[in-house]
């Protein structure tokens, strides 16, 4: 009995194991390209997904900004202080306040 388990056991363990492999070479092959192709004609539905992309990126900035900052009120810790900074740099970058000659100072 003992070595009919281990059988149907080891059975059951490849055929999961198997699957497992199958699944991840389909994700790897379906996997989207993580990389940003640049192109010079610029179309509206690409203005408009730019737009959107700033936008979300602005309110997810001014959101983390609120968040530590309600962080830093509670135990005055100093990460949190320069999680702020970051987030307002990141945030005036989006917003184009920052011009490429600060960049070099930087």
């Amino acid at each position: 009995m003992f070595i009919l388990g281990l059988i149907l056991g080891a059975i059951v363990g490849i055929v999961c194991m198997s699957l497992c492999a199958i699944g991840k070479e389909n994700d790897e092959i379906n996997q989207l390209p993580t990389f940003i192709a640049y192109r010079t004609n610029s179309t509206y539905l690409d203005d408009l997904k730019m737009a959107n992309f700033k936008y979300v990126l602005e309110t997810i900035l001014t959101k983390d900004i609120e968040f530590y900052q309600k962080l830093y009120d509670k135990n005055h810790n100093q990460y949190y202080l320069g999680r702020i900074d970051q987030s307002k740099f990141l945030l005036g970058i989006v917003k184009g306040e920052f011009k490429s000659d600060e960049f070099k100072k930087l």
